[in-house]
Formats: C-alpha cells, structure tokens, sequence
C-alpha cells in the first residue's frame, strides 16, 4: 500500500509498505539503495534535505546524495523505532512522531535532539502517534491512536491534551476524528463520530456541538471553511452551515434542507460557491446556501473525491468510476480496459499529470493533454494495487 506522497521537480517520490518508489519520467520504480522496510512518512526541509519515517527508524538524504540513516538518533532510539508522521516547526526544528516510542524533536542542524513520551517531557500520555500539523500559529497538533489529540505550544513546549472526558464539559467531543480545518481567528475545528468541537485558540478549550446546535447528524465527515469565514458542515445525513454573526456566543447551525443524504466531501468553487460530494451525486451551493445545481452520476454513484485541475475542470472520484463537470452535467470519463473503478483519491502533480488512485486497480495517471492513460500496478512495481 502506499503510505505517503511527495512531489519533487519532474517526478513524484512514494512510501510503500516495501520501501521507497520513486516516479520519474512515467517510470515508476523502487528504490534499490532507499531506506529499508516501510515507508511511512516523507518530509522535504528548506535545505534540499529529505527526510523517510520508516518502521526502521529515520533516514535522511542530503540533495541528491545517498539515503543513510540518521545518526545522532543512534544508540537512543531504537533501530525498529516505526515513524508514522514528520513535520516541520517554524523555528527550523523536524518532529517525528513514532508508533510506542512517543515524540521526537531534532535540532535544526541535526544536532541536538529531545524525546516526549509518557514519561519523558511534559503532558504527552500516549506514546503512539499517527498524524502531526504546525499550523499557522506555529502550533503542533498530534494526532493518536486512542487517546485523541495533543497540542504542544512550541514557544513554551508545553503540551496540551485534547481528548474526551466524561468529567470534562471543554474536552472534544469525541476520540474518533475525521476532519480538522482552522477559521481565520486560528480556531481548531474537530469534526467526529459525535458531533463538532471548537477549540479555543488561547485556551485549548472545547465548545462542543452536535445535533442540538442544528447539525443534521452527529457525524462529521467534511469540514470547509469559505473566505467570508462561513463554516460548512457534512455530515451523514446532510450538510449545514454557521455564519458568526457579532451575537453569537454560540454556533447555530443551519441545516440545507435540499441536501439530506450522506456528504463525503466538500470543495470550494473559484465562483464562491461550494461542491458538494453526496452518496447521491454533486450539487452546486452559492455563497448563501442556495441550490445552483444538483447532478447525478452514471449508476447514481457516490462522489468521494473532487479536485479543481489548473485548467479549472472539475474532477470527481466515484464508487463507480471518474468523472467530469461539463454544461451542468457530470460526464464519465473512460478509464483503461473500460473497467468500473471504485476512485478512492485525485491528485494533480506541478506538471499537470492527473493522478487516480483506485481500490484494486493500482495508480492510473492521465497525462497534462488528457489524451492517453499510463497504469501502475504491481506489475510496474506498485507494493499494492490499492491506492488511498
């Protein structure tokens, strides 16, 4: 399976579960002399120096040399150490978060280096990290396996938790997270199995919300934030949006009564609108909330994924194949062999390549003429013919 992408000039590298691929002139290939075992995690620094997490350890590559493990985390920590995640602080500092072995932050020069665990540093009281982000306010926010999610403060590297608590009314709502995205005030929104939480960009404290706010169904699977700090909602049973008014002192959620069914994804649209990604197809929603337009795939398929090309032609993933939005209609796209696709995932590289990753079907790439498909699989070296 693939477990992370990284753009690079001209070509794409890929971490696999049997090590590193790399992408170059439509040839995809493992890396003979890469780092060993699972490539987990890939992380380029403004010095042209990439970095690998793998279930191995940490490897690093200094521009085009050769990849060598890391090693003044040598002898520390351990040589099966599994790094799941990596991300970089503002101050120049390369976190690593690993799967039992905690937190790791490694000087800007590779130098100097601090571990956070349950028993090392302060706050962290789970070792078993999956995700990492700094956002905007130089914050780093963890994401666990079980145990929810941390925010470190790295000016004061200070942890904070944010997690359930049955004691605690401004804890999040729930430990299983789908959907994360920032508001303009650098608010944290927490989109979970049981509603939405809001966390306090000072304080790290959580208002939470659910159907009683006006949310059609506790599960939140899409979160978007619009340029007018509009914030819209998708949930499994429809999509809703809060517009702050100077009032507020509480989010109250707008329900659409035009869209009901199970909302997978959300995009904004260069007119300002909204795309949104249904169990039953894609509608069109304006600034305001109101229905432009609503469409149907072939065979009523889901729309799972959508991605604006530099073009301005809008792609959607589907359970059922690749689309298109042409006139207000969505046309399939034909894929190789004919086959229907389940279309798990779109990407388009700086060169214009279209990028489908499919559910047993492998990577298929459309080249930036749309004139003709290449197919990566296992056959081509492709770890697994499953592409998330």
């Amino acid at each position: 399976a693939v477990q992370c992408l990284l753009p690079e000039a001209g070509g794409l590298w890929m971490g696999t579960d049997a090590g590193l691929a790399r992408l170059q002139q439509g040839q995809l290939q493992l890396v003979a002399d890469g780092p060993p075992g699972s490539v987990l995690a890939l992380l380029r620094d403004p010095k042209n120096q990439t970095w690998a997490g793998t279930n191995q350890g940490l490897y690093l590559r200094q521009g085009n040399g050769p990849w060598r493990p890391f090693q003044p985390l040598q002898g520390q920590m351990s040589d099966q150490a599994e790094i799941n995640a990596l991300a970089q602080d503002q101050a120049g500092f390369i976190w690593a978060g690993t799967f039992g072995q905690g937190l790791w932050r490694i000087g800007a020069e590779g130098s100097a280096f601090r571990r956070y665990t349950q028993t090392e540093g302060p706050g962290l009281t789970n070792d078993y990290i999956f995700c990492l982000l700094v956002d905007q306010a130089d914050l780093l926010w963890a994401g666990t396996y079980g145990d929810g999610i941390y925010l470190l403060d790295l000016v004061q590297v200070h942890f904070g938790h944010l997690r359930r608590d049955p004691d605690n009314e401004e804890g999040l709502i729930d430990n299983n997270v789908y959907a994360i995205t920032e508001d303009p005030a650098g608010h944290l929104w927490v989109g979970t199995e049981a509603g939405l939480s809001r966390v306090a960009r000072t304080t790290h404290r959580a208002i939470n919300l659910d159907t009683r706010d006006g949310l059609p169904d506790p599960v939140v699977n899409a979160l978007c934030m619009a340029p007018d700090s509009t914030l819209w909602v998708g949930t499994a049973m429809g999509l809703a949006r809060w517009k702050r008014q100077p009032q507020d002192t509480r989010p109250v959620f707008e329900a659409l009564p035009s869209i009901t069914d199970q909302v997978l994804c959300l995009l904004e649209a260069p007119s300002g609108g909204l795309w949104v990604g249904r169990d039953a197809g894609l509608s069109l929603i304006d600034a305001e909330g109101e229905l432009l337009l609503a469409m149907t795939a072939e065979k009523g398929a889901a729309i799972q994924a959508l991605l604006y090309d530099r073009k301005g032609q809008l792609w959607g993933g589907t359970d059922r194949g690749l689309v298109q939005e042409q006139a207000g209609s969505l046309l399939p796209v034909p894929l190789p062999e004919g086959q229907p696709t389940n279309v798990l995932a779109l990407y388009e590289d700086t060169r214009g390549y279209l990028w489908v990753g499919t559910e047993g079907r492998g990577l298929l790439c459309l080249n930036p003429e749309r004139s003709a498909w290449q197919t990566f699989s296992t056959e081509e070296g492709l770890p697994d013919d499953d592409v998330y």
